[in-house]
């Protein structure tokens, strides 16, 4: 029994736990609010009138408080009287037992997250545990979203490695989008394997700037070489009926000189040459 008698208008009323715990031990029920405490046959409440947590059934009529059959870490709570587990967010299963399909994280208890995995990963599902997605050759990231270092051309096949192995290059490493090389003072073209104009190739010591000597017979090289076009095209419009031998002898004399495009070394060049580069 519970109240309180001794209140003006108190009185005992007899305590309501539906069977469902020891009236007979001294602290199965409050004295003065009547609320039921150390429930049995798996029930719970103030008058142990339903299911305790992870059991369902009827507790009050059959009595059959039965274990529900979710996973724990997967599920917010199960339903008291149809044993329906409700999950945490983006876990799936009857019982609440594991990641929706392209998931990860079931093992953490508070739900999983997408993978969310990038362009140039082999497959949409990660790593259940850790969240890493299968990458294609030469990407990286957790979700393969990029390039490895040494790689570029980011698609849905990988990255491609940068050939810059070239001894004009600095480093292995390119432009991830253009795949451009990293080029030493002097050199040019995507693997930097040439030199720029101007300047000349010394095997071991990369590209050198020319001296201006070499730059002023570079540019009479380069017009006597147009005087060359201008006159063999001059040649090639005249008969050859109209050409007397002595004439078309002397023509290709002339062409002959215009043709001897040179240019001169300069000192290291000449030194290049005979070995005497330090």
């Amino acid at each position: 029994y519970f109240g309180e008698p001794l209140r003006l208008g108190g009185s005992c009323e007899e305590c309501d736990c539906n069977e469902n715990n020891d009236l007979i031990l001294e602290r199965s029920r409050h004295p003065i609010s009547g609320d039921c405490d150390l429930c049995l046959n798996n029930t719970d409440g103030r008058h142990c009138e339903y299911c305790a947590q992870w059991y369902y059934g009827d507790a009050i009529g059959a009595k059959n408080c039965t274990e529900c059959s979710c996973d724990h870490c997967g599920s917010s709570y199960c339903n008291n009287t149809s044993g329906k587990c409700v999950c945490h967010p983006l876990v799936d299963g009857s019982n609440c037992d594991r990641c929706v399909e392209d998931a990860w994280g079931f093992s953490k208890c508070h739900g999983c997250q997408m993978c969310s995995c990038a362009l140039a990963s082999s497959s949409p599902q990660c790593h259940q545990k850790t969240g890493q997605c299968a990458c294609m050759s030469g990407s990286t990231g957790s979700r393969c979203e990029a390039c490895q270092h040494g790689y570029w051309n980011y698609g849905p096949f990988g990255c491609k490695k940068c050939d810059c192995e070239a001894d004009l290059s600095l480093g292995i490493v390119c432009d991830v989008i253009t795949g451009q090389c990293h080029c030493q003072d002097g050199t040019t073209g995507p693997r930097c394997d040439q030199c720029l104009p101007e300047y000349f190739r010394i095997p071991t010591y990369s590209c050198r700037l020319c001296d201006e000597c070499v730059h002023l017979l570079n540019a009479d090289s380069d017009a006597l070489l147009i005087s060359a076009d201008v006159v063999n095209a001059s040649v090639g419009n005249v008969s050859t009926k109209a050409l007397t031998g002595a004439r078309l002898k002397r023509i290709e004399t002339e062409m002959s000189k215009l043709r001897r495009a040179f240019v001169c070394p300069s000192r290291e060049m000449v030194m290049a040459a005979n070995g005497e580069v330090q």
